[in-house]
């Protein structure tokens, strides 16, 4: 946190260089995501229950105009999906990590900012451009006890992570209305693909931590897989398939974005922060050594 160098990666070298890396605003996304089928969505419709049988989802809805019969029911709900709920009672589905988050975007004119990551004793303050005067920024601090969670504003953000370098503190100088979006770092205990017509694609089915940045793409892979195998087989084998392609890559990104978790916890001690600190000296950024993993994996 004083803006002492541990590690950096350049996205301009191999294996990193393969892929794409894009960062956009979400009401930008949204307006992707939307063309062509905006008028075909239902705002403010809720599923109350379904019944899987073997050749259909028998669901029912807020919605009375939708309730009926359906070849299959995909759950993009997010992490607290009632649809993974509803299939799996008697589970309990996810994990809180104790760690509070915050989120939010600030106007900082010309920041020439990198993509940069700050660690302190078991915070962690990171920030990412999204133009030449943006800056998207997610923050956390470990806290098993509910000491630090203790509100949204900018003089909370402040109190918590006022001593690190200049850069963040140009950055919080920068938070005047914006909206701060707090939460808590959770994931999904196991993936979870299917139960029986119902899949799950995202969220949904394998939430995970945000350290690799991989729950968009992810969740972009899923959606994609599952309409690729939906083209060339009937629904049951489709499902199948999609599970057997998706599983290993869905695994190892929850796996490698939750581990780092464990070393978070660590910190807290002097000889855990020397430890973290000495890997990322070694190996680069932590999302970074993901990442060139990933590229190697290929795609889908």
């Amino acid at each position: 946190k004083s803006g002492r160098l541990l590690g950096r990666a350049s996205l301009l070298e191999p294996p990193l260089n393969r892929d794409k890396f894009v960062a956009m605003r979400r009401d930008r996304l949204h307006e992707i995501l939307l063309d062509g089928v905006k008028g075909r969505i239902h705002f403010e419709t809720s599923i109350e229950a379904f019944d899987a049988q073997p050749e259909r989802v028998r669901v029912t809805t807020s919605n009375a105009a939708l309730n009926g019969f359906y070849d299959m029911v995909v759950s993009a709900e997010g992490i607290n999906s009632t649809l993974r709920k509803l299939c799996f009672p008697d589970e309990k589905t996810t994990v809180d990590h104790g760690m509070p988050t915050w989120r939010f975007v600030v106007e900082c004119p010309n920041h020439n900012m990198q993509p940069t990551y700050m660690f302190g004793r078991s915070e962690m303050f990171m920030a990412y451009p999204l133009g030449p005067n943006t800056v998207y920024c997610y923050c956390h601090v470990y806290d098993e006890v509910g000491k630090y969670d203790l509100g949204s504003s900018r003089d909370h953000l402040i109190q918590l992570f006022g001593e690190f370098s200049a850069e963040v503190t140009k950055l919080l100088a920068c938070l005047k209305q914006q909206p701060i979006v707090r939460g808590h770092l959770e994931s999904v205990v196991k993936p979870y693909f299917s139960k029986g017509r119902v899949v799950f694609v995202g969220d949904a089915g394998h939430a995970c931590t945000p350290l690799l940045q991989q729950g968009a793409a992810s969740a972009f892979e899923d959606i994609i897989c599952l309409a690729e195998q939906l083209e060339g087989l009937g629904i049951v084998e489709a499902i199948d398939a999609y599970q057997r392609l998706r599983q290993p890559r869905v695994e190892w990104v929850m796996k490698n974005s939750d581990n780092p978790i464990k070393m978070v916890k660590m910190t807290r001690n002097p000889f855990g922060s020397f430890f973290r600190n000495s890997i990322i000296r070694a190996k680069g950024p932590l999302n970074a050594a993901g990442w060139r993993q990933l590229a190697v994996q290929g795609t889908l």
